[in-house]
């Protein structure tokens, strides 16, 4: 295994997608973008290395940034575990990395995408080859928070495909009623507040916080960037034409095909996305399966790359 993945590499792209089978989020996450589909620019690190504050430093001024986004992983993964998806400042990133380099974990160093400023986010099940379900969080939400069911989703849809794979029904299933959707705004926010004051420790948060430029007022802090969450009038229904899209580059990329092959494990799966920095780009970020998510399962099969 190398100690680094710069992700945009294609052969370390194509590296990471050997040698980092039983980390299934991070490795799903280069699949996806092995099969085309957006995700964000980043570097994987799984062993600290001489030149490593140099290569973020040199990554983070390419992309205009001195934030970086962090997500880590583990093999054979199981609760309760750091959590991750947040901000932080570089001057703080070479410890934040090292923190969970010493938990065994590897780390993602990703260009920013403020969680706080996603629009919409997509939890989309793949039942089967015929069968999608769909769970919608609105803007100000993250994708997180339908993965670990920390708020109920404000839409979900049954979506039906044809045998070519073209979609054949849309159906809404529910949509949330605005005294719910201002409830799940509150709730929202408390998450945000827990995670600023522990993750992914209580020593280190208040120090990431701070490398990130987050005051302790949460709600002028809100205000300050534009998050959506400071405008909870209620909740903004996503587009037909969004759902249809995202499902249809799905389809179109392969990927699960691919997954399925490489892991050897069967439906379902669950693919996240979510519109990132006001609704300026689109990312996939990982494919969950149940068979996988707390189990550093070998392939039965080798991927073909």
């Amino acid at each position: 295994m190398n100690p680094r993945y710069h992700l945009r590499k294609p052969r370390d792209l194509n590296a990471a997608l050997q040698d980092l089978r039983g980390f299934w989020k991070l490795w799903s996450a280069c699949l996806l973008s092995r099969c085309g589909l957006p995700t964000l620019r980043g570097i994987i690190v799984t062993a600290f290395y001489p030149t490593m504050g140099e290569e973020i430093r040199a990554f983070l001024e390419d992309a205009g940034s001195t934030r970086a986004l962090i997500r880590h992983d583990k093999r054979r993964e199981a609760p309760p575990y750091p959590r991750g998806g947040f901000l932080v400042g570089l001057g703080l990133l070479t410890e934040t990395v090292q923190f969970f380099l010493d938990l065994g974990r590897i780390v993602a160093v990703y260009e920013p995408a403020d969680p706080l400023l996603n629009m919409h986010n997509m939890s989309l099940l793949f039942e089967s080859e015929r069968e999608v379900h769909v769970e919608i969080l609105g803007p100000g939400f993250d994708a997180s928070d339908l993965n670990r069911g920390d708020i109920s989703p404000h839409e979900t849809f049954s979506v039906g495909l044809s045998p070519a794979g073209a979609i054949s029904r849309v159906r809404l299933v529910q949509r949330v009623q605005l005294a719910a959707y201002l409830e799940s705004v509150i709730l929202r926010k408390e998450k945000i507040k827990k995670r600023l004051e522990s993750a992914p420790s209580a020593e280190l948060a208040p120090r990431i916080r701070k490398s990130a430029g987050i005051p302790e007022d949460l709600d002028a802090y809100l205000q300050a960037i534009g998050s959506p969450l400071c405008e909870p009038q209620g909740y903004a229904p996503v587009s037909e034409d969004l759902l249809r899209g995202t499902i249809a580059e799905v389809i179109g990329s392969h990927v699960i095909n691919r997954y399925l092959e490489s892991t050897g494990v069967g439906f379902p799966l669950v693919l996240s996305t979510s519109l990132v920095n006001k609704g300026e780009k689109q990312v996939f970020w990982d494919i969950v399966s149940g068979a996988l998510k707390f189990e550093g399962l070998h392939s039965r099969t080798a991927l073909k790359a």
